[in-house]
């Protein structure tokens, strides 16, 4: 049997995969138009043209918080494939003298974060948010709401934070924060 190069088989009745398809080239940042009374090309800024090609994706997201004693993390998902798009940690480097300060002290305590390392990775999630062109996460209010109070107290700086940087949030409205 002759191989092919979209298929390659074992025999009659077993398939392996087909190789995958060819994928198309993105967009460079900047784009070229022609000005009408010039033959030189404009070259326009990259956010102008970010801003034009981004489709605006209002709350498909899903955006989930990984919480322990030692770190907060955000994740954004996409809501297809539930592949991570966007991620912040308070294990970034950014937080690396912070945590080193807190896990060296005498009277050592139970969290190696509070609200105010919450708020900076809410901060940096937004702006890496913002960055790829997303405009709005949803989250699970359930998931939310069963989390116990301590955790609910550092949290909602967290997502005053994401909602200063422009980036909608649907589901955060019903939630308590106290503190």
């Amino acid at each position: 049997m002759p191989f092919s190069d979209l298929e390659t088989k074992i025999d009659e009745n077993f398939e392996i995969a087909k190789p995958p398809r060819e994928f198309k080239q993105r967009r460079p940042a900047t784009s070229e138009f022609q000005t009408e009374n010039s033959h030189h090309p404009k070259i326009l800024p990259a956010a102008t043209v970010m801003a034009a090609t981004a489709t605006p994706q209002t709350a498909a997201h899903l955006l989930r918080l990984v919480l322990s004693c030692r770190q907060i993390t955000a994740q954004v998902t996409c809501p297809i494939n539930h592949s991570i798009i966007a991620m912040a940690s308070s294990s970034e480097q950014e937080f690396a003298k912070e945590y080193k300060a807190k896990l060296n002290r005498f009277a050592r305590s139970k969290f190696y974060w509070d609200s105010n390392i919450a708020s900076r990775v809410g901060h940096k999630i937004g702006i890496r948010l913002r960055e790829i062109g997303i405009s709005g996460v949803r989250i699970d209010s359930q998931e939310e709401l069963s989390r116990p109070i301590y955790y609910r107290k550092m949290l909602g700086p967290f997502f005053d934070s994401v909602k200063r940087t422009g980036i909608a949030v649907e589901g955060a409205e019903g939630l308590i924060f106290l503190g």
